[in-house]
């Protein structure tokens, strides 16, 4: 089951090179749900970077709460060329942007 109630632009880091002032942002994606699966708890994603939009908005762009390093990480649809194409091949979450 996926719900959200508002959408949220996120900063990620995917080990290219840093091109923003916090050193640690490449790419931005923006969650737009949420649910449980046989993985975990997730955060779906919309992620911009890609130019087939089906990909882009793919059910399996997934960040994954990892509770016990604190982070929220995940790979996205193993068809997104950008996400595998980046240093990390995977995105770990670095900021959240204020929605208005």
């Amino acid at each position: 089951q996926v719900s959200i109630m508002v959408y949220l632009m996120v900063g990620v880091d995917d080990g290219s090179k840093l091109d923003n002032d916090d050193m640690t942002t490449e790419h931005f994606v923006v969650i737009v749900g949420m649910g449980t699966d046989a993985t975990g708890n997730f955060f779906l994603f919309y992620d911009n970077a890609v130019a087939n939009n089906t990909i882009g908005t793919s059910p399996k762009n997934k960040l994954y709460c990892k509770c016990t390093d604190y982070k929220l990480q995940g790979v996205g649809d193993i068809a997104n060329s950008y996400i595998q194409g980046s240093a990390k091949q995977k995105y770990t979450v670095t900021q959240i942007r204020e929605t208005k």
